[in-house]
């Protein structure tokens, strides 16, 4: 017999609610960005279908550039800068004549 995985009481609650809100959010601004469309094209109706798709390319696509900005700015964030003293006994450490 075999083992099934990756049934619901597997996944973590709290991943499980995190997916729940993210899927929310991403479907409201769709829905938000689907009625602006049909509100710019004059409230006309039949074209809902359509004005979805356009506002899921739209969404999605922004999601990702912001993804990609939140990435870059990660993996350009500078190192911390650190101080190092200089060693004794060299030409910065000394104290006396030269």
């Amino acid at each position: 017999m075999k083992k099934q995985s990756n049934k619901k009481s597997d996944i973590p609650q709290s991943s499980l609610s995190e997916t729940a809100a993210t899927n929310s959010a991403l479907r409201e601004r769709i829905a938000q960005k689907a009625y602006e469309l049909y509100e710019k094209r004059g409230w006309g109706h039949g074209l809902d279908t359509e004005d979805w798709l356009e506002a899921e390319r739209l969404v999605l696509a922004e999601t990702t550039a912001e993804t990609k900005a939140e990435t870059v700015a990660k993996v350009k964030t500078p190192l911390r800068e650190r101080t190092i003293a200089p060693k004794s006994g060299s030409i910065l450490g000394r104290q006396g004549s030269l």
